[in-house]
């Protein structure tokens, strides 16, 4: 790997100057042949088929466009007769940007700027931003739909304690953490009292059930076995017939594609962001209010540094 592949982020090919002007930086880009594995026959295979150019853009450089001409290869599959090309670490398959620039046009918008700056910024058309945003996944905090369940769950037993004795009542909302609390990790004495709980309502006994199947939903380690479990469990749901889950049902179901990206992206959470939200909102409270906008603004720096 020579310097400029190192400039250029690249470390899988070489990198050439083609040319340089008063607005554009061209490279070439080119690597070796070396054995790779056919996708339709998994067999490995070295013979080059034909080659194209292939024209890439990057990050600007110096405030000039930069473009790479990949000398591109395919391959000639002896096991299946299939040709395919070989692939990229820095360039997606049927794509004229490098990754680089689609993380640099992400990132462009933590700055807080509109479409048109981001692309003067990243020297390429609106239409390309737009492109990029479309490609970005939405996913729902887990915090917010975990909640709509053990709401559901607390709205049933509440219901359940209106038919009850006060004796019982304060009994039961008392020990409300002995059903929210998952079943696995509770002690024996509170697994029999929670037995004794569950055997007075069939409806709580419901609602306990699908909290624990929910919870074997988040614990599951595969996202494509999750998909699965989270479509039967909004089919038990719905089945159950409790109508304290109907707000729960809903917002899973306006929500379901934001909630699927969450348990596949499991290590994005909100809890950074709502942590510092309420550090500036302790910081209002007491202060008794801030005249000095600056002033503030440094606090809220060197708080949640």
């Amino acid at each position: 790997m020579n310097d400029l592949a190192k400039i250029l982020g690249i470390y899988d090919a070489k990198v050439k100057l083609k040319s340089i002007n008063d607005h554009t930086i061209s490279f070439y880009i080119y690597t070796d042949t070396k054995p790779h594995l056919c996708p339709h026959c998994n067999l490995y295979t070295s013979k080059v088929h034909d080659y194209r150019m292939q024209k890439i853009k990057d990050i600007p450089l110096h405030n000039k466009s930069c473009i790479l001409f990949l000398n591109k290869r395919r391959y000639h599959c002896s096991g299946c007769g299939k040709h395919f090309y070989e692939s990229y670490d820095f360039v997606s398959r049927y794509l004229h940007r490098t990754q680089r620039l689609t993380k640099f046009i992400a990132h462009s918008f933590y700055d807080s700027i509109n479409i048109k700056h981001a692309s003067i910024r990243a020297n390429i058309s609106t239409h390309t931003v737009y492109k990029v945003l479309g490609t970005l996944n939405n996913s729902s905090d887990r915090y917010h739909f975990i909640r709509q369940v053990y709401w559901a769950l607390e709205n049933v037993r509440k219901n359940v304690q209106k038919n009850m004795s006060k004796t019982l009542r304060r009994y039961y909302k008392r020990s409300r953490h002995i059903i929210t609390t998952r079943e696995s990790i509770l002690s024996e004495e509170n697994k029999a009292a929670l037995r004794l709980m569950l055997e007075y309502s069939e409806d709580l006994r419901k609602a306990h059930f699908i909290k624990e199947l929910f919870i074997k939903l988040l614990d599951e380690k595969s996202y494509s076995k999750q998909r699965v479990l989270l479509h039967e469990w909004l089919l038990e749901v719905e089945s159950s017939g409790i109508k304290e889950f109907n707000v729960a049902i809903t917002a899973f179901r306006n929500n379901y594609k934001y909630i699927l990206n969450s348990l596949k992206y499991r290590h994005i959470s909100n809890g950074p962001t709502e942590g510092f939200n309420n550090k500036i909102k302790v910081l209002k409270r007491i202060s008794y209010g801030v005249r000095n906008f600056k002033y503030f603004r440094n606090r809220i720096l060197m708080a949640t540094v």
